[in-house]
C-alpha cells in the first residue's frame, strides 16, 4: 500500500532532480500490479499544484486501474485543503481518509 498526500506535481521536476518522468512511470507500473493499493489525498487549494492539474493527473491514473487485474486507486479531494493542511477542518478530513485507508 502507498499513500501520496499533496503530491507536488508542479515542482516535482525540481524536487526529483529532473526525474519526474521516472516517478510517474514508477507509479503507473505500481497501478498495473493487482496487489497494489494506492491512496492519493489532495486539497482543492494546494499552493503548489492547481486543482485542474490534479484532476487531469488523477483521471489519467484512474484509466490505468480500469479493468481486471489492476491495482486499486482511491483519490480523495478535500475541500479547502491546501498543501500544508494547516486548517483544522480540511486536516480532519485528511486524517479520516488516512484512517479509513489504513
Amino acid at each position: 500500500s502507498h499513500v501520496l498526500v499533496s503530491y507536488p506535481l508542479g515542482p516535482r521536476s525540481f524536487l526529483t532532480a529532473f526525474r519526474g518522468a521516472f516517478y510517474n512511470s514508477t507509479l503507473e507500473s505500481l497501478l498495473h500490479d493487482p496487489r497494489s493499493n494506492v491512496l492519493i489525498v489532495h486539497g482543492d487549494r494546494d499552493d503548489f499544484t492547481g486543482i485542474n492539474n490534479y484532476d487531469a493527473w488523477t483521471d489519467d491514473l484512474r484509466t490505468i486501474t480500469e479493468g481486471e487485474g489492476k491495482g486499486k486507486l482511491e483519490v480523495v479531494q478535500v475541500d479547502s485543503g491546501n498543501h500544508y493542511w494547516g486548517d483544522e477542518g480540511p486536516r480532519s478530513v485528511l486524517i479520516a481518509a488516512l484512517q479509513s485507508f489504513v
